[in-house]
């Protein structure tokens, strides 16, 4: 199934019971994971709409796309050259 006929099934039917809400970001979180360099914002408001969402499209579809790492809320700022250029953003 392609990326898009996954959203078009499996995230309307999620969302379709959820009210607009609030999210809430941290900023200045940084990790490198199997050497890539990532700068992201955690969700601090927000975050189980979010990991219900993460849960439901990894235990299905995306499966074959989890890294294997315990999921944390949160909005990908970027991708660093290297741990310096991380570590000062």
């Amino acid at each position: 199934m392609r990326v898009s006929g996954v959203f078009d099934e499996y995230v309307p039917v999620f969302l379709r019971n959820i009210d607009v809400y609030r999210v809430n970001l941290t900023i200045g979180v940084s990790e490198t994971i199997r050497g890539r360099n990532y700068l992201f914002l955690n969700v601090v408001n927000g975050t189980e709409i979010i990991t219900q969402l993460h849960d439901l499209l990894y235990s299905n579809e995306f499966g074959e796309f989890d890294l294997g790492i315990p999921y944390m809320s949160h909005m990908t700022v970027g991708k660093l050259k290297n741990v310096d250029d991380l570590n000062n953003a």
